[in-house]
């Protein structure tokens, strides 16, 4: 439960995601593919898609163990969390032991903003689609 509602965000950890996260953005461009792909959503989606935004290591680096523990509070409640379960058990008590386990966690965040019904990026590639299976017409 500790993981859920109380995250240490380990400094050493962090420091560690960030070596590898920075080591892995120095090869990034050594796969040619890795580069088409990204390019071809940038054509795509633009540049305010959430898939074509590109972490660097300024970025990387600016995150701090103050930073995860503040959005942790902002967004991580039960609200905002969709559990599943799976295997054999009765229904009632699976319900019974999650609320006994998530039923007194005590949250002050926000409740995320609603998903937009159809997105910007959506209409591009809709509208992309539509001219380009009419032209053969």
């Amino acid at each position: 439960r500790e993981v859920l509602t109380a995250p240490r965000f380990q400094q050493s950890k962090l420091d560690l995601h960030k070596e590898q996260t920075v080591a892995s953005m120095k090869q990034r461009n050594d796969d040619s593919s890795f580069i088409e792909h990204r390019e071809r959503d940038f054509v795509a989606y633009g540049e305010n898609f959430f898939s074509t935004r590109q972490e660097t290591e300024a970025s990387v680096q600016s995150i701090s163990q103050e930073d995860l523990k503040q959005f942790h509070r902002r967004w991580y409640h039960p609200s905002n969390l969709v559990v599943a379960v799976s295997g054999d058990f009765e229904r009632t008590d699976m319900v019974t032991r999650l609320e006994t386990f998530l039923g007194n966690w005590s949250f002050t965040g926000d409740t995320p903003p609603r998903f937009p019904q159809k997105p910007e990026w959506l209409n591009l590639v809709c509208t992309s689609l539509t001219k380009t299976s009419t032209k053969g017409v």
